[in-house]
């Protein structure tokens, strides 16, 4: 998919949210759930992309306002 001139990975946001939230709660079975997948699915696709250091960061990311 093209969008403002970028071309996008299909669901690219879906498996970035997943690889952050894997490393920073360390649950398969939480990440599953959320995202509506097999448990076993999560460490095959999403374990090992990011940093636990990388995921707090990417979760801390907010609005300029701050809302």
């Amino acid at each position: 998919m093209t969008a403002a001139g970028i071309e996008w990975v299909q669901d690219v946001l879906r498996h970035t949210g997943i690889s952050h939230l894997v490393r920073l709660r360390d649950s398969f079975a939480e990440a599953a759930q959320i995202a509506g997948n097999s448990e076993a699915m999560i460490p095959r696709h999403y374990l090992g992309r990011v940093t636990k250091e990388e995921a707090a960061r990417f979760y801390a990311i907010l609005p300029e306002d701050g809302a």
